[in-house]
C-alpha cells in the first residue's frame, strides 16, 4: 500500500466524522477535551491520521504522494496560504514571531480570514516544534481547495486500479470474513470511510491541503492542523516518499502506519493534554463534516484501518520513554515490519514461510500482484476478522467488549486475543479459474497450542454461517456472502485455511490437504445491533472523537 493511500483514508475518516481522537495516559489527562463531535461519554480521544495504504485501497494511489488527514468542512474556490518560514525565527517552539504559549487574537475556527490561518499555522508549528524538541526545516505550504477542486483531481482518486489487482484483492478481504463475495472490497472500503475529505498532507508536494465549503474563509480544526503538521515535519526529516514507507503487504503497510500515524498521533494527544490542563490556549473543535448519517458500512474494514491510529501512539510512548527521541527516530526511519510489533513492542520470532502451489484443473495464482500472488495480512487484520465475526453474526471467537480494554498509556483499543496472538508470519494466495474464485492461506504460529487456538475460533466464524460437515472433513457454508466450500488442515504450529466454491475444489487447490475438524458445535449466538461497546452508534460516538485512519485497502 502506499504512503499516499494511507494517509488518504485518514482524512476521509476524519471528514466522514469517524476519525480517531487523542488517546491520553493517566489520570492526569483525563480531562482531555473530546474530539470533533464526539460526545464527552465517548471515552478517550485518540488523536492520529489516517492514510489508506497497503490495505489494497492505497496500491491504487500513487507511491510518490501521501495525504494525511486534517479536518475542515466542504465545497468552492481555491486560496493559498503559506505558513511563515520557521528559519525567520531562531527560537525553538516559535515561527515567525509566534510561539507556542500565544493567544492567536481571535477564539473560533470558523470562518478565517489569511490572516487568522496565517498565525494558527504559525502557533501549530510552533506548538509542533516545542512538543518535538525539534525545529522544522522549512515552512510549510497550507493549501485551502474547494471541494469541487479536490474531486477533480484524479491524482488523489483510485482510478489506477485494475480489474486484477480488485479481483485478488476481494479474496483477501472474503478470506478474513470481512467483506463477501456480494460486494467489492473496493466498493466497500469506500463506503466505508466516507465521501467526504476534510484535509491531508502531500508529501510529494510538502503540502497540507484543507477542503472546505468556503476556501475564502475556512473552518480548520487546530488538532487535526498539529497532526499533519507532524507529518509536514517527519517528512521534512525522513523523506516520507522514500521507497521505506510504502510495503508490499497489508500487514507491513500497517506497521510502517503504526509509526507514521503514531508519532503523529502522539504529539496530537501530548498537545490535548497541555489544551486540557489549560498550560495552552487552545480553539475549541469545530464540528465534522460527517454526521451519524454517515455511519460506516462495515466496522471490520474501519477497525482495520484504525489499527495504526489506535497502537501506533502506544507504541511510540514506550519508545520515546526507554529510548528517548533518538529511538523514534530510529524506529520511523526504519519502521517495522508486521502489526505484531506495534502491538506487543516487540517483532515475532523470524520464520521463513513457504508455500509451494499444489494447484490443478486450471487453477491460477495472480503472479502481478501482491508479493508474487501473495498478500501477508498479520495480526491485526485477524483479529478484526474474530471480532468483527463476533460482533456481526455473533460468532464465538473472541469477547467483543475486549476491544475497548486497552490498558497502555496512549492506546486506544486492544487488538490482542488468543486466536490472534502468537503469529509469526502468513501468506494469502487467492486464485482464480475462469468465474470461480478461491484461495489458499497459511499462517505459522509460535507454538502449537495458538495454532490450535486459532483453528478453534474459526471453526466459530464456520458455526456462525451454518457449515454442515462432509465426509472429507470439510465443511459448506450454503448461503449467505461467505457461502462456499472451506477446510483447515492444522499441522504442528502451521494452519492451512483453504477456500473453493465446491468441496471438490478445495482438493483441486490443495491437493495435500488433510481436513481437521474445528467444529466445536458452538453454533451463532446473534447479538444486538448495538454491541456493547462498539455498536454502530457507540463506534460513531468513539470514534467521532478519532483523528485520522487508516492504510492500504483495495
Amino acid at each position: 500500500m502506499t504512503r499516499l493511500a494511507v494517509f488518504l483514508t485518514t482524512f476521509l475518516l476524519l471528514s466522514a466524522g469517524v476519525a480517531p481522537a487523542a488517546v491520553t495516559a493517566g489520570p492526569a489527562t483525563a480531562g482531555t477535551a473530546p474530539v470533533t463531535g464526539a460526545p464527552p461519554t465517548a471515552g478517550p480521544s485518540l488523536t492520529a491520521g489516517v492514510d489508506s495504504g497497503s490495505l489494497t485501497l492505497t496500491r491504487s494511489l500513487s507511491s510518490a504522494q501521501s495525504p494525511s488527514s486534517i479536518p475542515s468542512l466542504s465545497p468552492t474556490a481555491s486560496t493559498p496560504q503559506v505558513a511563515s518560514d520557521s528559519g525567520s525565527d531562531s527560537r525553538l517552539g516559535c515561527v515567525d514571531g509566534v510561539c507556542h504559549d500565544d493567544e492567536l487574537g481571535f477564539d473560533k475556527p470558523t470562518n478565517l480570514t489569511d490572516e487568522e490561518l496565517d498565525r494558527l499555522v504559525d502557533r501549530s508549528m510552533a506548538r509542533v516544534e516545542f512538543l518535538r524538541g525539534e525545529q522544522f526545516a522549512s515552512s510549510v505550504d497550507v493549501e485551502v481547495r474547494s471541494r469541487e477542486s479536490f474531486r477533480a483531481d484524479s491524482a488523489l482518486t483510485n482510478a489506477t486500479r485494475t480489474d486484477s489487482f480488485e479481483q485478488w484483492n476481494d479474496q483477501v478481504w472474503e478470506a478474513l470474513f470481512i467483506v463477501g463475495e456480494n460486494e467489492r472490497s473496493a466498493e466497500a472500503i469506500d463506503s466505508t470511510v466516507g465521501a467526504a475529505v476534510n484535509g491531508f498532507y502531500m508529501p510529494s508536494e510538502d503540502q497540507i491541503v484543507i477542503v472546505s465549503s468556503t476556501p475564502d474563509e475556512p473552518t480548520v480544526s487546530e488538532r487535526t492542523l498539529v497532526h499533519e503538521l507532524v507529518h509536514a515535519w517527519q517528512d521534512q526529516q525522513y523523506d516520507l516518499t522514500s521507497s521505506q514507507y510504502r510495503a508490499e503487504t497489508q500487514d507491513a503497510d500497517l506497521a510502517v502506519d503504526g509509526v507514521v500515524e503514531g508519532e503523529a498521533g502522539y504529539l496530537e494527544a501530548r498537545y490535548e493534554e497541555r489544551c486540557a490542563a489549560g498550560e495552552w490556549d487552545c480553539l475549541d473543535e469545530p464540528a465534522t463534516a460527517g454526521s451519524s448519517s454517515d455511519s460506516p458500512s462495515n466496522q471490520g474494514i474501519l477497525l482495520t484501518l484504525l489499527q495504526p491510529y489506535s497502537d501506533g501512539p502506544a507504541y511510540i510512548h514506550e519508545v520515546r520513554s526507554t529510548e528517548g527521541w533518538d529511538g523514534v527516530d530510529e524506529r520511523v526511519a526504519s519502521p517495522p515490519e508486521t502489526t505484531s510489533t506495534i502491538i506487543h513492542g516487540q517483532p515475532p520470532e523470524a520464520a521463513s514461510l513457504a508455500v509451494a502451489n499444489e494447484s490443478t484443473d486450471g487453477w491460477q495464482r495472480y503472479p502481478d500482484e501482491g508479493i508474487s500472488g501473495a498478500e501477508t495480512v498479520g495480526e491485526a487484520s485477524i483479529y478484526v476478522m474474530f471480532w468483527y465475526q463476533a460482533a456481526e453474526y455473533g460468532a464465538d471467537t473472541v469477547d467483543t467488549d475486549s476491544l475497548r480494554q486497552a490498558t497502555v498509556a496512549y492506546d486506544q483499543y486492544n487488538y490482542s486475543a488468543a486466536p490472534s496472538d502468537g503469529w509469526v508470519g502468513d501468506k494469502l494466495y487467492p486464485y482464480t479459474r475462469g468465474e470461480d474464485d478461491g484461495y489458499v492461506w497459511t499462517i505459522q504460529w509460535e507454538s502449537a497450542r495458538d495454532a490450535t487456538e486459532f483453528a478453534e475460533a474459526y471453526g466459530g466464524i464456520l458455526d456462525a454461517h451454518d457449515a454442515t460437515e462432509t465426509d472429507s472433513g470439510a465443511y459448506v457454508v450454503s448461503e449467505g456472502s461467505f457461502s462456499g466450500a472451506y477446510a483447515v488442515d492444522v499441522t504442528d504450529t502451521r494452519v492451512t485455511v483453504v477456500h473453493a466454491p465446491t468441496e471438490a475444489g478445495l482438493f483441486e487447490l490443495r491437493p495435500s490437504l488433510e481436513p481437521a475438524a474445528v467444529d466445536n458445535g458452538w453454533g451463532p449466538t446473534p447479538l444486538e445491533d448495538d454491541v456493547p461497546g462498539f455498536g454502530v452508534a457507540a463506534a460513531l460516538a468513539a470514534l467521532v472523537a478519532f483523528v485520522a485512519a487508516g492504510r492500504r485497502l483495495g
